[in-house]
């Protein structure tokens, strides 16, 4: 967690704020003394969330804001410009995950997972790094996956999106080197988070599905959205002034 005040002064934009991994970034960058705006559909955890964030953190703000719809993103992300100045930090952690081998994939849940896992973090990014670029500074963290690092049985749809995450933010760390602004990339392994644990609560015994996923990696346990906080936070910070086009598997071992 960062509590040294780093970030005191500091614009953090993000999407996916509102709960599991994106909520526990939101609140370690608070308590280094950022100011948090959190890009999301949904306003009432979100608000939730701001409440309870470290008082010693600037007043943040909730933006509404669909990042598959490209309007959308560019009025909030001009919005938070407007309002904040360019943002400092730039964390893109929205996601869905949805199972299914490619063969048992519509077309419309194929095209779904693609808008929301890579199509919504260009669009977000794209617009981020405009004002990035003409402040001459800034530091995008994209949020990937283990399943962007390897091939996984049955998530199809959702590793094809979160391994364009992680060639987007290589891509995106090259041409925005020469100016300063950073990009570089987490990718978690299997964390208690919300979503993980409603996607597992479908299946028929919830608990060996938990287990399962815990066996499968050598520190045999899943981890929590304040270990994956914390990969995010260091590259946010000076502390990764060096770091740019960088992948980061924080999983318990599994892409060893």
């Amino acid at each position: 967690m960062s509590e040294r005040g780093e970030f005191v002064g500091r614009v953090v934009l993000m999407t996916g704020g509102a709960s599991g991994i994106g909520a526990a970034a939101a609140r370690a960058l608070a308590a280094g003394g950022a100011t948090v705006v959190l890009l999301g559909r949904h306003e009432a955890p979100a608000r939730v969330l701001l409440d309870a964030l470290p008082a010693r953190a600037p007043a943040g703000a909730f933006i509404a804001c669909d990042v598959t719809d490209e309007a959308a993103v560019e009025a909030a992300v001009a919005a938070v410009a407007d309002r904040f100045g360019a943002p400092d930090v730039a964390v893109l952690s929205a996601g869905l995950l949805v199972r299914g081998a490619a063969e048992t994939t519509s077309r419309s849940t194929w095209d779904e997972v693609l808008d929301v896992n890579l199509t919504g973090v260009f669009l977000v990014a794209r617009e981020v790094a405009k004002r990035m670029r003409a402040a001459g500074r800034g530091s995008i963290v994209m949020v990937s996956s283990e399943a962007g690092l390897k091939g996984i049985r049955g998530l199809a749809a959702y590793s094809v999106a979160k391994a364009g995450v992680v060639e987007l933010a290589r891509c995106m760390a090259l041409d925005l080197a020469d100016v300063g602004v950073r990009v570089n990339c987490v990718c978690p392994g299997t964390t208690r988070t919300p979503m993980v644990l409603e996607a597992v609560a479908k299946e028929p015994d919830p608990d060996a599905e938990l287990a399962r996923y815990a066996n499968a990696r050598p520190l045999r346990r899943l981890g929590t959205p304040e270990e994956i906080a914390a990969a995010i936070v260091y590259f946010a910070s000076d502390a990764a002034a060096y770091a740019t086009g960088a992948v980061l598997a924080v999983d318990g071992g599994f892409t060893a």
